[in-house]
């Protein structure tokens, strides 16, 4: 055991974690000390202090034990002990200054705060072993049973001492110095406990003049085997009542505690081979052992305040007595092999066999993660020009499990300790799937009901009092430079918000936004959008006087202002700025403002890249006709509606026959399949896969995609052939951004099983209303843009419109501030994405870097006004974690902290200290 007094194992225990848990709090302080008062940062600089001083001090002593090769002392010990036991009182008496009341709760991981007993544990622990090595030189001179009657002695006698104490005096009479005598003597006789248990666990298992008397065999099925086995069972009875450590319940845990058991309690062998396959399956099950360490190390205090229940102190201490058992099997298994092979054969295969468990693990994670990428492509950044391979067994197995994995954060009681965690990491890179995307692949794939409807938003009881604008041309870059200013004023409800939406004209980009707070003007600033969101939301959620302000796009050429908060009658001012090429009138509310001289002459803008045509030069284009024609989709999730689409779609064919010469077919469930009517429909709707729900959009999507590529002299009516109770579904409120593929107009058509037609257009999907066929077959007119032999049709009405002529991914440019080109350039980038979401992961990134650099506002981006540094600071930090992660997960509601044991261990403790202060009527109704 000697080897445990080297010098490298105190930088393993100490300097390591003390090191990570530094550097964690850094983080956090880095954040957060803008908002602490100068009392509290003296607090933080003490602990940070502390912090610094134990780490250094032990990475010396290390090194220079190292360098002198010479053994850890116990004098090394004992300074330890009391240092890190001091800080730890320290840090818990003055735990609240630390962190004040003041300092959101969404601004910080809470957990970190509590790692400070989490990552000191590991240097207390080392410490007991060393001074237990030091004082036990001879095991077979020291008494077993001597060390356990102590072990057993001291907790009785604490609880006797923790009951009395009340009769004679109450808290309120205590002074300062005996509360901080009673907790030094609390820690004291904690450890003294856990001094004199392992000491005699160290002698049980060493000493081997006992196992004449007490059989290893004995002692290892009862800390390897059923107590485990003992302990996973009661909790999972617990479990039934809500779980307070984590979740344990999983049978692979009850499975492995029989396998790791036995594994223990395997004797050894004189065959050398036999032994190599016995050290193998340790060092593979000792994982296991390690999990179960690590996850109890944090409550090794609970553990000794829950002796007085036996059972429950004991359980808790198993998995400490386990590590210790299984640890010493390993060790006597390695100085028995180094006789027939060489060491570093044996480290080698022991890291690899501890290794597989974590690796298994590992490996489903990275399976799941891959099923979920694939399945958020599909469904939210699909290839239109390739048919998805995912299995419908894979996609029901992944929704089981995001299931579980958000009644998990829901509970805070169903987490599995650090597995969780991992996976949050591993597979949903820190952050989360909301419940709307999670419906939303039920929905599609499974076929479950659909829950997504629009969002209902309330009416904003702050009003617009007053708009203003300004407007400046720019002769050098020819567009015009327009500040409006909003006057809100809020009714006499407190607390209020302000959120209003309004349209942008085509070619009109916002550059900036302000918003008036605390008697000084602060400039939003531009963020990625989701988390811009989630710190507003955050703040929100606050309900105390902090003072946010967004505008981003809400849809397509829609942008939504929110403020907040209003005090009752408190009127307060924002505004943004817009670059435009041409004269346009912007409308908030009941309030318009025209911006630029009317009547200046704006010219078409061509160039190689893009066309920008004016709506006065639009209206002297000249005007075409197409012919239209019928594209049905078909909702083939539903196998007993088949023969009803035969019968109608005849029907149809007798009425309208010009309609049905380039008739195309899209039969649509999960996937979909676009055929010519012509061909042979009804074999292929034979064969198609009836499984999942009625993805309605897709199929929109990709009809839009191929007449964006495929611009004709005729174009499409969509004809939607499904049964009123069948949900349509869509995973957006809006599909407008497509309404360039349809210039006679974005819209759609239902007829369900009552030959009833309906209407929906693209701004409102699920909103339906009445339609008569006759009316929606004519033709309709629309502008025509010639242009090198070719022709680009145009919506016949009074906007702008923007032609793209290449793909401006590709296109290298210089992005400018503020710069009107650039914003079209931005455009441009954000409908190529739109054509081919497939180069979303790749592209989107450089699309908000390049939204950044001009300043202007992108679907991808928001203007943030944020009150002080530390919302900045969270804002950057969690802006980082979003653009590391896939573009399709989404930002938690708060900080996703799985709430690991140590927190709980807390609420415990502070429990217990709870009937501390209340011994004394404790101590009359028992002792009276």
């Amino acid at each position: 055991m000697k080897n445990l007094l080297k010098p490298y194992w105190v930088l393993l225990t100490s300097t390591l974690p003390i090191s990570v848990l530094l550097s964690l709090l850094m983080i956090e302080w880095q954040t957060i000390h803008t908002l602490l008062s100068p009392q509290t940062k003296v607090y933080w600089l003490a602990v940070f202090g502390v912090i610094v001083t134990i780490l250094l001090s032990q990475s010396i002593y290390a090194g220079y034990q190292w360098f002198a090769r010479k053994y850890v002392s116990s004098a090394y010990a004992l300074l330890t002990l009391f240092v890190h036991l001091l800080g730890i009182i320290f840090y818990t008496t003055y735990s609240d200054e630390i962190l004040p009341n003041n300092v959101p709760a969404w601004m910080f991981d809470g957990n970190k705060f509590i790692y400070v007993y989490t990552f000191l544990m590991p240097s207390i622990l080392y410490a007991l072993i060393v001074l237990i090595i030091v004082n036990t030189p001879d095991v077979t001179k020291a008494s077993f049973l001597k060390n356990l009657g102590f072990s057993m002695a001291i907790p009785i006698g604490f609880y006797f001492f923790f009951f009395m104490i009340g009769s004679v005096y109450h808290p309120s009479h205590l002074a300062d110095y005996m509360e901080l005598f009673l907790w030094i003597l609390c820690v004291t006789v904690m450890m003294s406990f856990y001094y004199f248990a392992l000491r005699a666990l160290y002698i049980l298992i060493f000493n081997k003049g006992l196992v004449k008397r007490i059989s290893p065999l004995v002692w290892k099925l009862i800390f390897a085997l059923i107590f485990p086995l003992l302990g996973l069972s009661l909790y999972a009875t617990l479990m039934t009542f809500g779980g307070l450590l984590g979740d344990f319940t999983n049978y692979w845990f009850f499975i492995l505690a029989i396998i790791n058991g036995i594994i223990v309690c395997l004797p050894r062998f004189k065959n050398p081979y036999t032994s190599l396959i016995i050290w193998i399956l340790r060092t593979f099950s000792f994982s296991y052992t390690t999990y179960f360490f690590v996850v109890f190390l944090p409550y090794t205090p609970l553990s000794f305040l829950l002796l007085f229940t036996v059972v429950f102190g004991l359980l808790m201490l198993t998995p400490l007595a386990l590590f210790f058992v299984h640890g010493a099997e390993l060790l006597a298994d390695y100085q028995s092999l180094k006789l027939y092979y060489k060491p570093y054969m044996l480290i080698v295969s022991g890291l690899v066999s501890f290794s597989i468990i974590p690796t298994i693990i590992t490996i489903n994670f990275l399976l799941v993660r891959n099923d979920l990428h694939s399945t958020l492509d599909y469904v939210y950044t699909p290839n239109y020009e390739k048919q998805p391979d995912i299995s419908f067994s894979n996609i029901r197995k992944l929704a089981t499990h995001l299931n579980k994995t958000r009644r998990v954060r829901a509970s805070n009681f169903q987490w599995v300790p650090y597995i969780d965690s991992y996976y949050s990491w591993l597979v949903m890179d820190n952050l989360t799937l909301s419940s709307r995307k999670l419906n939303n692949l039920e929905a599609i794939f499974l076929g479950y009901p659909s829950y997504d409807t629009d969002e209902v938003e309330l009416a904003s009881r702050v009003s617009l009092q007053e708009l203003k604008s300004e407007s400046v041309y720019d002769n050098k870059s020819k567009v015009w430079k327009s500040w409006i200013h909003l006057s809100l004023k809020n009714g006499k409800t407190a607390a209020s918000e302000y959120h209003q939406a309004f349209s942008l004209p085509t070619g009109a980009y916002i550059t900036n936004y302000y918003l008036d707070m605390n008697g000084r003007r602060e400039m939003g600033i531009l963020a990625e959008k989701k988390t811009a969101k989630w710190v507003y939301q955050s703040i929100l959620n606050e309900r105390k006087s902090r003072d946010p302000g967004i505008l981003h796009y809400s849809n397509f050429n829609q942008v939504e202002l929110r403020v907040y908060p209003f005090a009752t009658n408190e009127l307060r001012t924002t505004g943004f700025q817009l670059i435009h090429k041409e004269p346009i009138q912007i409308k908030i509310g009941k309030y318009s403002a025209n911006l630029g001289i009317q009547g200046k002459v704006t010219p078409i803008e061509n160039n190689n890249f893009f066309t920008y045509i004016p709506r006065t030069e639009k209206a002297k284009l000249p005007s075409f006709s197409r012919q239209p024609y019928f594209h049905f989709i078909l909702n083939v999730s539903d196998v007993k509606a088949f023969s009803r689409y035969n019968l109608q779609l005849a029907n149809l064919g007798k009425k309208y026959p010009s309609l049905f010469k380039n008739a195309k077919i899209s039969l649509t469930n999960a996937y979909v399949k676009t055929i010519d009517y012509k061909t042979n429909w009804k074999d292929e709707l034979g064969k198609k896969n009836t499984e999942g729900g009625f993805f309605l959009q897709r199929a929109i999507q990709q009809i839009a995609y191929q007449e964006s590529k495929n611009q004709s002299n005729s174009y499409p009516i969509l004809l939607v052939l499904s049964d009123s109770k069948t949900s349509k579904l869509f995973t957006q409120e809006f599909l407008n951004k497509w309404s360039f593929a349809f210039p006679e107009g974005a819209e759609y058509f239902t007829m369900n099983e009552k030959n009833s037609l309906t209407r929906s257009s693209f701004l409102r999907p699920r909103t339906e209303s009445h339609a008569n066929l006759d009316s929606i077959i004519v033709s309709k007119k629309v502008k025509v843009w010639l242009l090198e032999g070719r022709k680009y049709f145009l919506p016949n009405d009074t906007t702008s419109s923007l032609i793209f002529k290449t793909n401006l991914l590709q296109e290298p440019y210089q992005f400018k501030q503020e710069d009107w080109q650039s914003g079209v350039w931005l455009t441009g980038q954000q409908q190529q994405l739109l054509l081919h979401p497939e180069l979303y992961e790749e592209s989107w990134r450089s699309c908000l870097k390049n939204s950044f650099s001009s300043n202007i506002l992108t679907e991808m981006s928001a203007f943030l006004a944020l009150e002080n540094e530390a919302q900045k600071a969270v804002l950057k930090r969690k802006q980082q974690e979003v653009l590391d992660a896939n573009a399709n997960l989404d930002v938690s509601p708060d900080f996703d902290r799985m709430s690991e044991p140590e927190l709980w261990l807390m609420i415990v403790i502070v429990g217990l200290l709870g009937i501390y202060r209340e011994r004394k009527k404790i101590a009359s109704r028992f002792f009276s």
